[in-house]
């Protein structure tokens, strides 16, 4: 099953360039606002700088990109996960329509 809302996930943990094997485990809220390891491409940067001026500004994502793409929802996912609160990540979360159970 596909988990949106990372807070559920277990054995986040945080290192540094220096201890790249060195894990310090945490809980997520402590990891929330870093950049996780993804490669992103530059649109996919752009993408999600888009989504993160959208959602400030107060306008409704699904407006502008397809949720049902996976794509989107990827980008989506990452950028909550990392940029928003835990409470404001669940309430846009509710955004993503229920996945296509062939995909999942």
């Amino acid at each position: 099953m596909i988990q949106f809302d990372w807070s559920i996930l277990k054995r986040w943990y945080r290192s540094s360039d220096e201890q790249m094997f060195a894990r310090d485990y945490v809980s997520y809220n402590d990891v929330r606002s870093l950049e996780t390891r993804i490669v992103n491409s530059n649109t996919q940067v752009a993408k999600k700088m888009t989504m993160k001026y959208l959602i400030d500004c107060g306008a409704s994502i699904d407006k502008y990109y397809d949720m049902a793409e996976l794509g989107n929802v990827s980008s989506f996912v990452q950028l909550i996960n990392t940029y928003y609160s835990l409470e404001r990540c669940r309430e846009l979360l509710k955004i993503i329509p229920p996945l296509d159970k062939s995909v999942a």
